[in-house]
């Protein structure tokens, strides 16, 4: 649907010239929601205004379907951006004209019939449940529904993608679930693609089907949302993920499991979907005399997917625990070595695997 290639752009501020993107390469699907995540300065709302061109990229091509819109003419891209609508963190609605007017301007500057006007602004009020507030005045709503009349006025021309430039961070915690909620229903409903952009990790973990991290220009990390939350692979991703799981073991407890002077270690046992980690590792005493001593815990809900990450000390010789952790990913766990308890040694499953084998 929409496939960025080699985007950078770079902007002259006096004699300095500053890149806010470098060589950024995405690819939005159909019908998915995408998710952009950064600190602020990333470049991530820059990456979004270069979809529809109001941000023109320095180089790089970005393509809708078939249509190549880095090589469109002002009127051609005149064109283009009424199959893609956009909404804003500060709304942008027109302060002196009505709910109805403010989701009928679109329809007014493609000078669309006043009846087929008055039919579609009903029927955009009624999607986004504003039926009720159409002959009000900005002024006199609330900041979830002043969203809602710019989600029903980017609706207005029936684009195919919906742009959302930190669309919900002006909004308290309720009234941001309520937006994310309308959001996913139009994507359902409309088979929409929605790309937007936000510091927000809840959103991302409520909302979105894949994501991309963004850091001073750069795409770092992309993938599956569940991929991002269960194995982050860059410092930063790891930064927003833990605003959402505390993946780290209290010290107090670490202290404790430090001090056993039995052999042992340490590993992080993620999980997601259904597979049930607790059952799995209480069979282990058993199955290969292997004491799993559940150390702490996380579990989350990830756009309708739960998933979770468990601290777990094993206790017993380190040629076993290895067979349990290959037992554990048979069954679709992921295992991360964290500690060799007895040396009090931080070491990686390679270094583990190779100590071992000698």
């Amino acid at each position: 649907m929409i496939v960025m290639k080699n985007i950078s752009k770079i902007y002259s501020r006096g004699d300095k010239k500053v890149e806010a993107l470098r060589s950024a390469n995405l690819t939005v699907n159909q019908g998915e929601i995408f998710g952009i995540v950064g600190y602020s300065g990333a470049g991530k709302s820059t990456l979004l205004r270069c979809i529809n061109m109001l941000e023109r990229p320095t180089t790089g091509i970005v393509k809708i379907r078939d249509m190549e819109m880095t090589s469109l003419n002002d009127t051609q891209l005149q064109q283009a951006r009424r199959k893609i609508g956009m909404i804003f963190q500060h709304f942008n609605l027109l302060s002196s004209s009505t709910v109805f007017m403010n989701v009928a301007a679109p329809l007014r500057l493609t000078n669309t019939p006043k009846k087929e006007i008055e039919k579609k602004v009903s029927e955009l009020l009624n999607l986004v449940g504003l039926s009720e507030q159409a002959s009000a005045y900005p002024s006199q709503l609330s900041g979830g529904q002043k969203q809602r009349v710019g989600i029903a006025r980017s609706l207005a021309n029936e684009p195919e993608i919906l742009l959302c430039d930190e669309a919900t961070s002006a909004l308290d915690p309720e009234t941001t679930d309520s937006i994310l909620e309308l959001l996913m229903a139009i994507n359902r409903q409309l088979n929409l693609t929605i790309v937007l952009v936000t510091h927000e990790m809840n959103v991302i973990k409520k909302i979105c089907d894949r994501v991309a991290v963004m850091e001073k220009g750069l795409i770092i990390e992309q993938g599956h949302v569940i991929d991002l939350f269960t194995r982050p692979q860059t410092p930063t991703a790891k930064k927003f993920i833990s605003t959402i799981i505390d993946t780290q073991l209290p010290d107090k407890i670490l202290e404790i499991v430090k001090n056993q002077s039995i052999p042992g270690l340490l590993a992080r046992v993620g999980f997601v979907g259904d597979v049930g980690a607790a059952p799995l590792l209480a069979n282990l005493s058993s199955q290969f005399h292997i004491q799993p001593n559940i150390l702490y815990g996380n579990i989350i809900e990830v756009k309708n997917t739960i998933c979770g990450s468990l601290i777990v000390n094993f206790i017993g010789q380190h040629d076993k625990i290895l067979k349990v952790i290959r037992h554990l990913e048979k069954y679709g766990l992921q295992a991360e070595i964290l500690l060799d308890v007895k040396q009090s040694e931080v070491i990686t499953e390679k270094s583990f695997v190779e100590r071992i084998s000698v």
